[in-house]
């Protein structure tokens, strides 16, 4: 946890002292004292001589270090900054002060970094030789060792028993497919999946397979061993093509690495082989011993799997990369029938009460349904036992703990704390990667969004996160944790110190504080079981309120502040100016209410950079005045639609994200001071200086917004129909929209001939745009739609141009369209189309979706789309 520390004070230093503007004023030099950045790079690159538990002791020893540095600084910033009659020479001089302290620790604790290393270093090269009886009994110990090992290799790959593959025939035979077909090139394809998920048993399935008994000459395969050894890998594959002992254990003959690559190629020159790598950590394995396989241009094949997909196997060495996802609640139940005992399945009734909460609890993950029904299939009563295991594996978590540790050690330090962070979410939730990447950044994870997604990416390729949607341009849009990963990862959070997870239905009777003063982040939320580490006095620097709260937690150096909105989150404790009035540290503040003087505390709050009021109890026409604007590196505000946010009076270049903006205000002056806005909501209908109505000509005006790229306008409820748009004519100039949603706007749909020819609209969400019964065919053609979201309740009638609109279509989406007599028929000619899904809508819309299906299938030979209904 020491990088986590380090992270946060340097991040600390960056925005209170390196700004342009500091509050406080420091001595750049004085601060450079510290050498942060030894530390830091002691961290990412530990000496390669010291041993783990060196390693271990000194990170703890910085972690320490950077706690207390931060909280000695901030808690002499804040008292400073509170001070009624602030002087900013003296406050300056105080903290020049106040920095001695740090400093110093800083100087005696790389003193001790070094020597501690050195001794070491020392230690090691006065470590005698030991005598030769011994080494040759060490030697003939390892060749025990090694051939016992192999042989459970040999037994592995050999073994008669059946092997059970449930919910996985399409993979068998895509994998089969290419294997069969075959390619002028050696081919390579690696089979990427979490821990737990199937890998290991999907390639014995197909390595068994008849069809490629008698299409390969040649089979072999190898489960790599975590410390990747060459000379035994190559040793115990080919024991496993031999199916006969090498010569490297023989008594007494030594086998090298070169004589056993010789021997591999022999076996396999001229042959047509498959080879199967199993656990390969990563590329660099394969780099290694890629050479040792002879390419005759005769269709042999390499399978490996894997836990990390890297991106090298994609840059032209895989013909075909192979994903593994999670199983269905069907299949995982055929998976836990299939494996059931057969003296037990006459039991099956009294396992069908527990099948829901075993499918949820299990995720789709085999290991955990495979544990699972062992575990039941042994005991007698049925409910009790399934207790004990929903338990473990909420709290526990019945993977190899060995594994993952695996995993979780490889982790860089800078996805380490990424990977960490994750559980202040709770288990099996939905993030949105927009929350995640700005909670990273203000937290001094990241710089940037795409530094962001790139450590997000890393995290998916090492199958430790999930994708779980893709916005309509591709990128990953929301993403989770399993289940399974999620209890390690809070379990090593919580352990080193820096993390909490409060159950809010029972936390032990003790009051909120006594956790917040034992961790770094608190998070509130449910969890089915208890699992607290509580350490020494900490300093709380960011909490999330998943859940009501009980009650208000009063942290003066808080950084982030959550109330995360829910359908189920109704806020029962009042928030009011005095619980934020010490908060001068704010960088994160989303709030479910609005209260009094809001804007204050924001302008208190300089570094604020994302503030979010999603819900209020305000009525219409209420406005955040311009006074957040003081706090100047805000870089994202949203607030709900009975909320405005009054401009700003200067230029805001760091603003990216900005809604809810009256229209009276969309005038080329005020877009002039926010040039980079990517994100605008225009809420409409509450304009007080013109009586007839909505001036739609604003609009015009966003072409001075050449960044923007998502745009929603909407009318607030209750506004007068008169009052809608004529057309949107003035939207035309707006060339680079890529996202666009209109809600209660109550135009003619002929009006949305200018948005359907807008040239990069990919995502078009239309919620009661329009009171009209007739959708005719516009003139435009939607050209690179691939989302159209409809909500219309008076919509009768639809049509489409045959082979013109619509052609990127790949999701439908309509809701409440209750009217609606059909689907246009003509989407069946949309090859591109993978999706229609139907909420409240009426019968006949369900039955043309599908009438549309079987137009595909029969007509034109299409995949059929999905049809959800909900």
């Amino acid at each position: 946890m020491a990088f986590v520390a380090l992270t946060s004070l340097m991040e600390t230093i960056r925005l209170e002292f390196l700004q342009s503007d500091p509050r406080v004023p420091l001595d750049a030099e004085k601060l450079s004292d510290l050498q942060l950045s030894r530390f830091q790079d002691f961290l990412q690159k530990p000496p390669s001589g010291a041993s783990a538990k060196t390693i271990k002791y000194l990170n703890t020893k910085i972690r320490d270090f950077a706690l207390q540095a931060e909280d000695h600084i901030e808690t002499q910033l804040h008292t400073l900054l509170l001070a009624k009659h602030h002087d900013a020479e003296k406050a300056s001089l105080a903290l020049h002060q106040a920095l001695r302290k740090p400093t110093q620790k800083a100087a005696e604790l790389l003193n001790i970094i070094s020597t501690t290393i050195s001794s070491e270093a020392a230690e090691n090269t006065n470590i005698k030789t030991q005598p030769p009886s011994l080494l040759k009994q060490a030697a003939a110990s390892g060749r025990s060792e090694n051939v016992q090992s192999s042989e459970k290799g040999r037994s592995w790959w050999r073994s008669p028993e059946k092997i059970c593959m449930i919910g996985r025939r399409h993979d068998c035979d895509v994998i089969k497919d290419r294997l069969l077909r075959g390619s002028s090139e050696l081919g390579l394809i690696p089979i990427v999946g979490m821990v737990g998920i199937g890998k290991t048993t999907l390639v014995k399935t197909i390595y068994t397979d008849p069809a490629l008994l008698s299409h390969f000459q040649v089979r072999g395969g190898v489960t790599m061993r975590p410390e990747f050894d060459k000379t035994q890998m190559l040793s115990d594959l080919l024991r496993s093509i031999n199916g006969a002992e090498s010569n490297e254990t023989k008594e007494g003959i030594t086998t090298t690495t070169s004589d056993l690559a010789n021997q591999l190629r022999k076996c396999l020159n001229g042959k047509r082989y498959v080879i199967v790598l199993d656990n390969l950590l990563n590329h660099l394995a394969w780099d290694d011993i890629h050479r040792y396989f002879p390419n005759d241009g005769n269709g042999s094949c390499i399978l490996l799997t894997t836990r990390h997909f890297d991106g090298y196997y994609a840059r032209g060495s895989a013909d075909h990369i192979h994903y593994m996802t999670l199983l269905d609640p069907k299949e995982s139940w055929d998976l836990f029938y299939h494996i059931l005992p057969h003296n037990k399945k006459s039991m099956i009734s009294k396992f069908e009460t527990i099948r829901e909460a075993l499918v949820e609890k299990c995720e789709g993950l085999a290991q955990s349904i495979v544990t699972v029904t062992k575990r039941l299939s042994e005991c007698d009563n049925i409910e009790k036992e399934w207790k004990k295991i929903e338990k473990e594996l909420e709290s526990l978590g019945i993977l190899d703990r060995n594994d993952l540790t695996l995993n979780y050690n490889q982790l860089p330090q800078h996805l380490n704390v990424c990977f960490l962070y994750f559980g202040t979410f709770p288990k099996r939730s939905e993030i949105l990667v927009k929350t995640l990447f700005r909670l990273w950044i203000v937290e001094g994870f990241v710089m940037s969004e795409n530094q962001a997604y790139k450590y997000l990416q890393e995290l998916i390729d090492r199958s430790l996160v999930l994708i779980h949607s893709r916005s309509s341009n591709g990128q990953i849009k929301t993403c989770r944790m399993h289940g399974a990963l999620h209890t390690f990862c809070v379990g090593e959070a919580q352990k080193g110190g820096i993390f909490c997870a409060v159950n809010t239905r029972q936390h032990l009777g003790l009051p909120l504080d006594v956790f917040a003063n034992s961790c770094r982040w608190l998070s509130l939320y449910t969890h089915s079981f208890d699992y607290y580490v509580l350490f020494r006095t900490n300093n709380l620097r960011s909490i999330f309120f998943h859940e009501n709260p009980e009650m208000f937690v009063d942290s003066k150096l808080i950084r982030v502040l959550a109330f995360v909105p829910s359908p189920s989150f109704v806020p029962s404790y009042p928030l009011t100016r005095k619980n934020f009035e010490d908060l001068v540290f704010l960088r994160y503040l989303s709030l479910t209410q609005w209260f009094e003087n809001l804007e204050h505390i924001v302008s208190a709050n300089p570094n604020l950079q994302t503030l979010i009021i999603s819900k209020t109890r305000t009525s219409n026409n209420k406005r955040l005045s311009s006074e957040i604007w003081k706090s100047p590196q805000l870089r994202h505000v949203e607030v709900s639609y009975s909320l405005s946010v009054d401009p700003p009076s200067e230029v805001k270049h760091s603003l990216h994200t900005l809604y809810w903006l009256s229209l009276e205000h969309c005038t080329k002056e005020v877009f002039s001071r926010i040039p980079n806005v990517k994100k605008l909501g225009i809420i409409c209908g509450c304009e007080s200086n013109n009586p007839n109505g909505v001036d739609s000509d604003n609009l015009g005006n966003l072409d001075c917004l050449d960044k923007l790229e998502t745009l929603m306008v909407a009318f607030r409820k209750g506004s007068s129909v008169s009052a809608g748009f004529q057309n949107l004519n003035s939207l035309s100039h707006c060339l680079n929209i890529k996202k666009l949603k209109l809600k209660r706007t109550c135009l003619a749909w002929r009006e949305l001939n200018t948005i359907s020819m807008l040239p990069n609209l990919e995502s078009l969400k239309l919620k009661e745009a329009s009171n009209d019964s007739d959708w005719e065919p516009t003139e435009g053609n939607f050209e690179k739609l691939k989302l159209l979201f409809l909500e219309a309740r008076n919509l009768v009638r639809w049509e489409i141009n045959r082979d013109e609109q619509f052609g990127c279509l790949e999701r439908l989406v309509l809701k409440r369209c209750i009217s609606l007599e059909a689907i246009p028929i003509d989407f069946a000619d949309i090859i591109t189309l993978e999706s229609i899904e139907l909420r409240n809508c009426s019968p006949s819309a369900m039955s043309s979706a599908q009438q549309i299906n079987v137009i595909r299938n029969d007509d034109y030979g299409y995949k059929t789309v999905d049809i959800h209904r909900g």
